[in-house]
């Protein structure tokens, strides 16, 4: 379900929890910082609704595709391959000429019909970013040129943890490690 997407210039897709913070962030950007952002929600991964999701998505200038999902040993995560690959195919329903080869979906005739695709990851370490870290998400997409591939509320060089359990854990597994 879309959340603020007809007018949006910038849209985040993602599922589960984090979405609730997200429709605030939203009707802040919108109310004080005069961003264009709305919101798609993926209730389902499968049956992926791409055909749906590429109509969402026509006429957007960036999508960043929020997962709580990291896949380093792979090119992307499930998510972000499901939005692409609908973005695609309303890319090759545009270079078809007169039969597109997927009725369904979008059609997106220019390059520049399609969204800049942004891939951000949350809750690494169990730590859910902050309302700050999640319209800083927005403004990303706001500029050109910014990295297309992100953590969001990860805190990776923090010499305390917000878990005791976790510091001891941490500890145990780096001898000599903070103490």
């Amino acid at each position: 379900s879309g959340y603020r997407v007809e007018d949006a210039d910038m849209v985040v897709v993602g599922q589960g929890a984090i979405m609730d913070e997200l429709v605030a962030v939203v009707d802040h950007l919108r109310r004080e910082k005069i961003l264009k952002a709305g919101l798609i929600s993926v209730s389902v991964l499968r049956p992926f609704a791409g055909a749906a999701l590429s109509h969402m998505l026509a006429g957007k200038r960036a999508v960043t595709v929020l997962e709580r999902t990291d896949s380093p040993l792979s090119d992307s995560s499930p998510l972000f391959e499901e939005v692409r690959s609908a973005i695609d195919r309303a890319s090759e329903n545009g270079q078809s000429g007169d039969t597109p080869p997927y009725p369904d979906h979008a059609t997106f005739r220019r390059l520049e019909d399609r969204p800049r695709m942004y891939a951000g990851v949350y809750g690494v370490g169990g730590d859910m970013p902050s309302f700050a870290e999640l319209a800083a998400v927005f403004e990303h997409m706001a500029v050109k040129g910014g990295a297309r591939r992100f953590y969001v509320g990860a805190r990776f060089d923090t010499e305390t943890r917000r878990f005791p359990h976790l510091e001891a854990l941490q500890q145990l597994l780096v001898p000599g490690g903070p103490p």
